[in-house]
């Protein structure tokens, strides 16, 4: 036993065992420090996800209140008091009467007048596929037939289609355009539609 004592008092005496021992010291610091740096880091990243997460959940909440009090309020006839009654092609209609003011014979401007200002070139929807939950109602909304309409018409339709203020939730299901001439375009469109149930 002296024997280890005289050999650790040597060893402990030496100066080489002095400097491993504070090098030593000072990496186990350094470790704990970096090691307590690290999960302090994961705890400032967990502190802002649930932060985020907090405020996802409250937006969230704030657009299901929001879209409920839409429905709640949402006018049931919307489609009809609003798409169906939308007149298409205003600027070619006042040009067609103008034409036909001055020169009433062209049968073929009185036709297309007739056209425009007829409902075959009015919105036309059907309903079908209803499904309902406890509260909720959701139907697919079928147009008739295609219409006529130029660029500031289609803007005014989805402008209608996408009031989010008095109309149902209204989503574009389906929307195909074609070019029929210069300004004219042929608009057909499948919608869904969901309101609230009122009982």
């Amino acid at each position: 036993m002296k024997e280890l004592q005289s050999q650790l008092k040597s060893y402990l005496s030496h100066p080489f065992a002095w400097i491993i021992g504070g090098v030593i010291c000072c990496l186990l610091s350094l470790g704990y420090y970096l090691h307590a740096q690290y999960r302090l880091h994961q705890l400032a990243e967990t502190g802002l996800l649930l932060k985020k997460r907090k405020e996802w959940t409250a937006q969230k909440e704030e657009l299901e209140k929001k879209l409920l009090q839409q429905l709640r309020v949402a006018d049931r006839d919307y489609i009809e008091n609003e798409l169906e009654t939308l007149t298409f092609l205003t600027p070619e209609i006042k040009r067609l009467k103008a034409s036909l003011h001055s020169n009433p014979a062209q049968a073929a401007l009185k036709e297309r007048l007739q056209f425009l200002e007829s409902d075959q070139n009015r919105l036309h929807f059907l309903e079908q596929n209803f499904q309902r939950t406890d509260r909720f109602q959701q139907s697919e909304v079928l147009q008739d037939h295609p219409v006529e309409m130029n660029r500031d018409d289609l803007k005014n339709l989805l402008t209608k289609i996408e009031n989010q203020e008095i109309g149902p939730f209204l989503l574009i299901k389906k929307f195909e355009l074609s070019k029929k001439q210069d300004e004219t375009y042929l608009i057909q469109l499948e919608l869904t539609k969901s309101e609230m149930i009122h009982e």
